[in-house]
C-alpha cells in the first residue's frame, strides 16, 4: 500500500492504476505508461517519470517481478479503513 501510494501522490493516477507493470516503466526515456487505464487499452497513456519515484521504482524494476507490486484483497476498502482509524473519514485515496 506505501509503494501503491508513493506512485498516486508523485503521478497522480488513479488507485488502480498504481499498479504498473515493470516493462511500463522506461528508466531510460524516463517515463510511465499507463497501458489499460480505466476506459480501457485505447486510452493508454504516457506520463514523465517523477524525479522523487525514480530511486523507488528503480530498485523495483531490479527485482524483475511483473508488477512493482500486487493489492491486498479490496484496496480501496483497505484505505478507507486506514482513514477511519485516523480519525478522518472526510478522506479517501483520491484525496492523496
Amino acid at each position: 500500500m506505501q509503494i501503491s501510494f508513493q506512485v498516486a501522490l508523485h503521478t497522480g493516477c488513479r488507485l488502480r492504476e498504481t499498479r504498473l507493470h515493470i516493462e511500463n516503466i522506461d528508466l531510460n526515456e524516463n517515463s510511465i505508461t499507463y497501458g489499460n487505464p480505466k476506459g480501457g487499452r485505447k486510452r493508454a497513456y504516457t506520463v514523465p517519470l517523477p524525479k522523487r519515484l525514480r530511486p523507488l521504482l528503480e530498485r523495483l524494476k531490479q527485482t524483475k517481478r511483473g508488477y512493482i507490486f500486487e493489492f491486498p484483497f479490496q484496496p480501496s476498502r483497505r484505505w478507507r479503513t486506514f482513514f477511519d482509524k485516523l480519525k478522518m473519514p472526510h478522506l479517501c485515496f483520491h484525496c492523496s
